[in-house]
């Protein structure tokens, strides 16, 4: 989960658009190294493949004016049965809990 946060929070944008990683990495430009936030906690590669499940449910999310919807059981269930996936309970624990992380961090203030 450390890893998922810390990717979704690089992830959000500002008012402009411009994202926590693209500012970080224009400042990592300017002072010739990564600054503090910019490189965080690594993947567990055993995990590699549900946060590549998760990255693409989340590219079909819905959402509105509020912000995004959160993952329901019948579309995590839609996508299975389009990509052929076969989720045990523990993955789809996980996939549900990534897409709480997600939730909660894009409800966060940018602030760079």
């Amino acid at each position: 989960m450390a890893f998922a946060e810390h990717e979704f929070g690089l992830g959000r944008a500002d008012k402009n658009g411009t994202t926590v990683r693209l500012h970080l990495m224009q400042i990592k430009k300017q002072i010739k190294r990564a600054p503090e936030g910019l490189i965080g906690p690594k993947l567990p590669r055993e995990m590699a493949y549900l946060w590549e499940m998760f990255l693409s449910l989340n590219a079909g999310r819905g959402g509105g004016e509020g912000g995004p919807d959160p993952l329901s059981y019948v579309e995590i269930k839609a996508w299975c049965d389009l990509c052929g996936a076969h989720l045990t309970v523990w993955e789809l624990d996980i996939l549900k809990s990534l897409d709480a992380a997600f939730l909660s961090v894009d409800r966060r203030p940018v602030n760079f």
